[in-house]
């Protein structure tokens, strides 16, 4: 069900923690921040936002040539309406949004 991903966009924003230099530290010449560096401005990255670009689920046609028996308004064939997601396009589309609220909670 992820073929109707077409891209996945991650956004990371950092976070300033409250650590900061000391007051009688230089801070433009200070050692480099490592991870056993105690002193200094600590950034973590922690997800903020994700956003995500999909195609729709399975749908209904969008157009149909006149002499098709399968005309936009027989609601028989098309009981969503005309170009407008199918049962199943619905339950793909809410499938995926489980799958990605599941990665991403």
């Amino acid at each position: 069900f992820f073929s109707t991903v077409a891209v996945l966009v991650l956004a990371v924003a950092h976070k300033q923690t409250s650590e900061t230099f000391p007051v009688d530290k230089d801070v433009f010449n200070s050692t480099p921040i490592s991870p056993t560096n105690t002193t200094g401005t600590r950034t973590t990255a922690t997800l903020q936002l994700v956003i995500v670009f999909t195609r729709h689920g399975s749908r209904g046609p969008g157009f149909a040539y006149p002499t098709s028996p399968y005309q936009p308004q027989d609601t028989t064939y098309w009981p969503n309406g005309w170009a407008e997601l199918t049962d199943k396009g619905h339950l793909q589309m809410y499938t995926l949004g489980k799958k990605f609220r599941s990665l991403y909670n």
